[in-house]
């Protein structure tokens, strides 16, 4: 993802999801809360289009470091919409 700006990046979690690997621009917020270094993907700093190509480049040559998919996948569970109702549901019966 090249985006400058970016809130929830749910392209990135359901890619994740799948135990695909992302690459994405580090906005000032989304991408950072769901990429995990090394594990789910990579992430390069907005508008540097050198550092871009790089990681793509050593990710076709298998030179970037990324978990197996079952270890991306847990990453982004936290993002479930089962548990984010869940726990919706306990804010609401503390009040």
């Amino acid at each position: 993802m090249t985006s400058r700006f970016k809130g929830l990046g749910h392209v990135l979690i359901e890619a994740i999801s799948y135990g695909i690997p992302v690459i994405s621009s580090d906005c000032e917020k989304g991408p950072r809360d769901i990429d995990v270094l090394g594990v789910n993907g990579s992430l390069y700093k907005k508008g540097n289009l050198r550092e871009f190509v790089k990681i793509v480049t050593d990710f076709v040559k298998g030179k970037l470091s990324i978990a197996s998919p079952e270890k991306m996948k847990a990453t982004v569970r936290k993002f479930k919409i089962s548990l984010i109702y869940r726990e919706l549901l306990e804010i609401a019966n503390r009040r």
